[in-house]
C-alpha cells in the first residue's frame, strides 16, 4: 500500500478538524459531503487514448466566503473514487486533494449556485503499467446547487469536471480532461 494511501485517512482527520475549529470561531464556514459517479470519457496514456468506464466517487470538503460582504467562497477538497480504464478492465483508484476558488449567487431557483475551480494534487493508484502510481496536477470546472432542507443543512447537487493536464509515473505521462462526474450531498 502506498504512502498517499495511508495518508489519505490522516488528512481527512485534519481536514475535519480544521473545518470544526472555524465553525466554532465563526458560521459562515460550510463543511459537505456527497457522493456520485465519473461519467464515462477518453484518457491520454503516452498518448495513446485509452477508454475509461464509470466509477464512484466521494467529496469532502469545507469552504468559506473571502470576506462578510464577498461573493466568492475559498476552501478546501479531498476526493477519492474509482474508475475502469482501457481493454483491460483494471481499476484505477483516485485521490486528490487541494483548493478551491467559488464564484456563489444566492436566491438563484430558490437555492444557491456556485461556479467555480479547483487546482491541487492527484495520484492514480492501479495494477495496470500506465496508470501505476501516477501523480497529476488537478485543474477542475464545478457548477454546484445548494438548496435549504432545514435551518442547518442544505442538499448538493455537484456538476463538474476533472481535468489533468499534466500527469507522470516511471513509465510515461498520463493526462485526461474534460472528465465530467455528478454527485449529490448535504452541506452543513
Amino acid at each position: 500500500m502506498s504512502l498517499s494511501v495511508k495518508l489519505a485517512p490522516a488528512a481527512f482527520v485534519c481536514l475535519v478538524s480544521t473545518v470544526a475549529a472555524a465553525h466554532a470561531e465563526e458560521g459562515g464556514t460550510r463543511f459537505s459531503l456527497g457522493a456520485g459517479f465519473l461519467v464515462p470519457t477518453l484518457l491520454s496514456v503516452d498518448d495513446t487514448l485509452v477508454s475509461a468506464s464509470p466509477g464512484p466517487l466521494l467529496i469532502i470538503a469545507f469552504d468559506r466566503p473571502v470576506s462578510p460582504d464577498s461573493s466568492l467562497d475559498w476552501g478546501g477538497f479531498l476526493d477519492v473514487g474509482s474508475f475502469t480504464a482501457g481493454d483491460s478492465h483494471e481499476q484505477v483508484n483516485l485521490m486528490q486533494i487541494g483548493g478551491a476558488l467559488f464564484w456563489r449567487r444566492p436566491g438563484t431557483w430558490g437555492g444557491r449556485l456556485r461556479l467555480g475551480g479547483r487546482v491541487g494534487y492527484r495520484q492514480l493508484f492501479a495494477d495496470a503499467r500506465g496508470f501505476d502510481s501516477v501523480h497529476g496536477v488537478v485543474v477542475d470546472l464545478v457548477g454546484q446547487y445548494h438548496h435549504a432542507l432545514n435551518d442547518m443543512i442544505d442538499g448538493l447537487l455537484e456538476v463538474g469536471v476533472l481535468t489533468e493536464p499534466i500527469g507522470f509515473n516511471e513509465h510515461g505521462r498520463l493526462s485526461f480532461g474534460p472528465f465530467p462526474y455528478l454527485a449529490v450531498g448535504v452541506v452543513f
